[in-house]
């Protein structure tokens, strides 16, 4: 099966896709899902805007671009994610035969928008799988002029009635396709002083230092799909040695 990594970003972090790319993107089919281009990365403009609230026309423009071209028909997935997220691709290349291309995968979640409080969306930040073929045939996407994409996507679930999942069937097993929406080192943030700031350049490495046991945050790090808020290099590759050990028995 083939599927396509879209990175969700502005040309304002081209730092963050160039981390991706040379962390975990280098060898994977992607695009980056941008503003003004850089011409540095493979790359497509939704939006000429580059603040936070664009991120909902740059999704409008490119799922109506799959609805409408054939661009991207030669994909069974494309994995939407964060430019400060990591995907643990052995676990979703051993997923996705197991994925119903009628459904669309993420993170449920609802009433955390007031403009649309009953409206349950995938969690941008946790990433979201969809198939171009379930594109096909639905209504264009609207930019609702909120600026918040996942909602703003929960709503054109709603209205075309889209199955939306967080389990797959896998040989029979229902399993729950985790996704991590927040930082996953908060154990070890807390053990920190207050004086280490979280943007300070320490705060990677005291992180790390602060890991007591390596072989149980692998198994933790590995029964995830996603992790998000991973904005050091440091932190970023040592989730992606976390990954390079994954195998089916992690899927709980």
């Amino acid at each position: 099966m083939k599927y396509k990594v879209i990175l969700k970003t502005t040309g304002k972090n081209k730092d963050r896709v160039h981390r991706c790319l040379k962390i975990w993107l280098r060898d994977i089919d992607y695009v980056c899902l941008t503003d003004n281009l850089t011409g540095e990365f493979n790359e497509i403009s939704g939006s000429k805007r580059d603040d936070y609230y664009s991120a909902e026309e740059k999704t409008v423009f490119f799922i109506n671009q799959v609805i409408t071209t054939n661009d991207y028909d030669e994909y069974d997935w494309l994995a939407f994610i964060d430019d400060d997220a990591i995907l643990n691709t052995k676990m979703f290349e051993y997923v996705m035969p197991y994925m119903d291309k009628n459904c669309l995968y993420g993170l449920k979640m609802h009433g955390s928008y007031e403009r649309a409080p009953t409206t349950i969306y995938p969690s941008g930040g946790s990433g979201y799988f969809i198939s171009p073929s379930l594109l096909k045939g639905k209504s264009l996407m609207v930019d609702n002029g909120w600026g918040i994409e996942d909602a703003s996507l929960g709503r054109w679930i709603e209205q075309n009635n889209v199955c939306f999942e967080e389990n797959v069937n896998i040989e029979g097993t229902l399993k729950h396709l985790k996704l991590n929406g927040w930082f996953p080192f908060s154990v070890e943030r807390a053990r920190l002083n207050p004086e280490h700031e979280s943007h300070s350049p320490l705060f990677a490495s005291k992180i790390i230092e602060n890991i007591k046991d390596h072989d149980q945050k692998v198994k933790e790090f590995n029964s995830y799909m996603t992790h998000h808020y991973l904005r050091w290099d440091e932190l970023i590759e040592y989730v992606h040695e976390c990954f390079k050990l994954w195998t089916p028995e992690n899927i709980i």
